[in-house]
């Protein structure tokens, strides 16, 4: 892989701050891995050299402003170079890539104190600013802040290398037809664990309906074997009371191992109907309540041993003394 150089554009106020500019960018060069640019680049002056500055900025990875006691000689709009790189930096770069580096206890000048306050106050907020002391600080500071920048740089864009070590054409279609190959393989790969989970899903449905089953099942066989293990005294015979579910009730008839029963007691009152109007058996609110509210009162053990029926309701007819005659159909089988 080529080895990359990343460019840093250093902005800080001129005459007061030459020796740490003359250290910084003698450090960057001799570390090898930057390229440094800053005013001392450009001979222009007024508009032209702010927008070659702007320049210099847009092809720079990062942005460094050292800050001091001075604020800067103020353009046309009463704002500073150093400001107005710093503004331009931050919007171009993001804020993430502009750092600061303010001295910790300035010797303010008496021009532009609250300016240059209120600039190194909006360059602190919000970033990690390394203050430094004496005048050898910035250097050792920007090189340490800079290492950890690079270190967890992600933008795949940034930094620069030599033109004999960039990839060719060919070489770059076939990095793009390797990363289109490992992208289909990893889909491929993708839509067989969601096939796989699809299968394990639904196999996991079944069991989970085979289970239930299972559970019904045995609670119905403990049921039935605890009842073939009750002594024959214990078991319903014709005429005798037994106690079932919340009720007693009276046996009227026992065959082929079941027995009907009739409550002992009354034990609700209700009408065919709720509302005056014809209906059969079949949609009548009394069957609704006994197949509903009353069915789902006993236990689930208890409701294993009530026998299923079909009720057949044939159609009726009547007819009066006077030879008038009515007929209600008995609706379907239920």
């Amino acid at each position: 892989m080529a080895e990359k150089r990343y460019q840093v554009f250093i902005s800080s106020t001129y005459d007061d701050l030459k020796d740490q500019r003359f250290q910084i960018l003698r450090a960057l060069l001799k570390d090898g891995d930057y390229i440094p640019v800053g005013m001392e680049s450009f001979p222009a002056s007024g508009d032209d050299q702010f927008e070659c500055i702007k320049e210099y900025i847009d092809a720079s990875d990062y942005y460094i402003v050292i800050i001091a006691g001075r604020y800067g000689t103020p353009t046309s709009d009463g704002v500073s170079y150093t400001e107005k790189e710093f503004d331009y930096a931050e919007a171009k770069l993001g804020k993430k890539y502009v750092l600061a580096f303010p001295k910790r206890n300035p010797t303010y000048e008496e021009e532009n104190i609250q300016k240059l306050v209120d600039f190194r106050t909006r360059a602190i907020k919000g970033r990690g600013a390394n203050f430094w002391d004496n005048d050898s600080e910035p250097t050792s500071n920007i090189l340490n802040t800079l290492k950890y920048a690079v270190r967890h740089d992600t933008r795949p864009n940034a930094g620069w290398i030599r033109a004999c070590e960039a990839p060719t054409e060919t070489e770059l279609a076939k990095q793009l037809q390797a990363a289109r190959d490992k992208l289909q393989q990893a889909e491929q790969e993708r839509d067989g664990y969601r096939h796989r989970v699809d299968q394990l899903a639904g196999a996991l449905q079944k069991l989970y309906a085979e289970r239930d089953l299972i559970q019904k099942t045995m609670i119905i066989a403990q049921k039935t074997a605890d009842d073939l293990a009750a002594p024959a005294k214990s078991r319903p015979a014709v005429g005798s009371t037994y106690h079932f579910g919340n009720y007693d009730w009276r046996v009227l008839e026992v065959r082929d191992g079941k027995a009907l029963l009739i409550t002992k007691e009354v034990i609700d009152e209700k009408p065919y109907n709720e509302k005056w109007k014809g209906v059969t058996w079949e949609t009548c609110t009394l069957r609704g309540y006994l197949n509903g509210e009353f069915y789902e009162s006993f236990s689930e053990a208890d409701r294993a041993k009530i026998v299923e029926t079909t009720v057949k309701t044939p159609d009726s007819g009547y007819t009066a003394a006077d030879g008038t005659t009515w007929s209600a159909p008995g609706g379907n089988e239920t």
